[in-house]
């Protein structure tokens, strides 16, 4: 119920201007200042008094339930695609939160790629990384996640991307590629076997995964484009897309 305290009682000429459409300004001010206080008693306790300002990054409960939900943000590509580069930046230009999953995946088993391949083995990666991108995908806050390059063998996470992100693929050359990877560490599948190379391992891997990249979302050329150049293309279209949706509406 909402109480104008301080406000003239029934009957008193107030009322009967109100009525007549002769309100006096001030007065009206006061009502539309009690009404505030008591829209946030309702949200935050009693004793709260607010005139219904609030900054850019609230995040009282009434402000996200209001907020339009934003689809998250996938990259995918091949190791070396410049994903977490691209995906920092990207993220930094659309105001939203950035998600490396490989170092999330780090952190919860408390060991590097390379190792948790070694001592885990790569079907135990597999299934914590589906896990891990089920759990993004219900995300309503938008983030920008860098997928591993291997994020897409898996059917269920392949249609998590096309359907519950927006999905980038940098295609990249296995070439380029290599160039960035030639002094990297930590890249379990870049170990060569007998007879074999880490590039030549790397070219196989880019010729398996080309069309499982292509399907779960829209290719962008990465070869010989900056990280900063790759974002600022993903946000126009991420732009696009939105301007495009609230049209159809």
């Amino acid at each position: 119920m909402l109480r104008l305290s301080g406000l003239p009682g029934p009957g008193h000429e107030t009322r009967r201007s109100y009525r007549d459409g002769q309100l006096d300004p001030q007065r009206l001010n006061v009502i539309r200042v009690a009404v505030a206080g008591e829209c946030a008693e309702h949200e935050h306790g009693p004793g709260h008094f607010d005139t219904g300002h609030r900054p850019a990054s609230d995040s009282s409960p009434l402000s996200s339930r209001l907020r339009t939900p934003r689809r998250p943000i996938a990259l995918v590509g091949l190791m070396g695609a410049g994903k977490t580069s691209v995906g920092r930046l990207l993220a930094r230009r659309l105001d939203r939160e950035f998600i490396d999953m490989d170092a999330e995946l780090s952190r919860e088993v408390g060991m590097s790629l390379a190792r948790s391949f070694a001592t885990l083995g790569e079907v135990d990666f597999r299934r914590r990384e589906s896990r891990l991108l089920k759990k993004l995908s219900a995300r309503r806050d938008g983030p920008v996640v860098a997928t591993g390059g291997g994020a897409v063998l898996q059917g269920s996470n392949q249609g998590l991307l096309r359907t519950r992100f927006d999905t980038y693929w940098l295609d990249i050359s296995a070439a380029e590629a290599w160039r960035r990877l030639a002094t990297a560490r930590g890249r379990p599948l870049l170990l060569a076997g007998p007879g074999s190379t880490p590039l030549a391992r790397l070219v196989r891997l880019a010729r398996a995964r080309r069309t499982l990249y292509a399907a779960s979302g829209r290719r962008l050329r990465a070869t010989g484009r900056t990280p900063a150049e790759l974002a600022e293309s993903v946000a126009a279209r991420v732009g696009r897309v939105a301007t495009d949706q609230g049209k159809s509406r």
